[in-house]
């Protein structure tokens, strides 16, 4: 998966997206976002508003879900160092969309280690 991302040090602000392609020759695409309040430690994750999308696919079963404002999801960010930019962590998340052919997906031990 191509991996995507930005750590702002002044905002603490982390986004990231993750992209592959998908069995039937589509696209997948995985989109995270989180204030790091504290370095190391557990966060939920920022959903701007009711529409923030945490999974799209796009294929001939093409279905966008969306963040479950109920059940946010976390992020833990296991490894940051500012000195040489690099942030590490684990995420997990609850997407729904009712409209979909499955309503409820979840992501659980989502990995993510880049240099930003």
């Amino acid at each position: 998966m191509a991996l995507s991302g930005n750590f702002d040090e002044e905002t603490n602000y982390l986004q990231m997206q993750g992209a592959k392609e998908s069995e039937d020759g589509g696209l997948e695409i995985i989109n995270v976002r989180v204030f790091v309040e504290d370095g190391l430690g557990t966060y939920s994750m920022y959903a701007i508003n009711d529409e923030f999308t945490g999974y799209e696919k796009y294929s001939s079963l093409s279905c966008t879900y969306y963040y479950d404002q109920g059940n946010l999801g976390t992020v833990r960010i296991t490894y940051l160092n500012t000195t040489k930019n690099i942030i590490s962590g684990i995420f997990k998340m609850k997407l729904i969309n009712p409209d979909c052919y499955v309503e409820e997906m979840i992501i659980s031990e989502g990995r993510f280690d880049f240099a930003y």
